[in-house]
């Protein structure tokens, strides 16, 4: 997932989405409908605390994503 780079959003945000970092990742599902964004997904890390989850919510304006998690 990024903003600005070669995994930019094109076209609906509808789907499964994965982000890996050294000691973390996250998976999340997403679901636009019109403008509309939301969803959720897991965050793990190899620190304290384990395991977290969270939902989102946000916009789609012309080609911009606002997410808020």
């Amino acid at each position: 997932m990024g903003c600005g780079d070669a995994l930019t959003p094109r076209g609906a945000l509808t789907g499964s989405w994965a982000a890996t970092r050294s000691i973390y990742s996250a998976t999340m599902t997403l679901a636009q409908i019109g403008d509309s964004v939301t969803g959720g997904g897991t965050l793990h890390t190899r620190l304290s605390p384990p395991d977290m989850t969270f939902t989102v919510g946000g916009h789609l304006r012309q080609s911009t994503a606002t997410l808020t998690f």
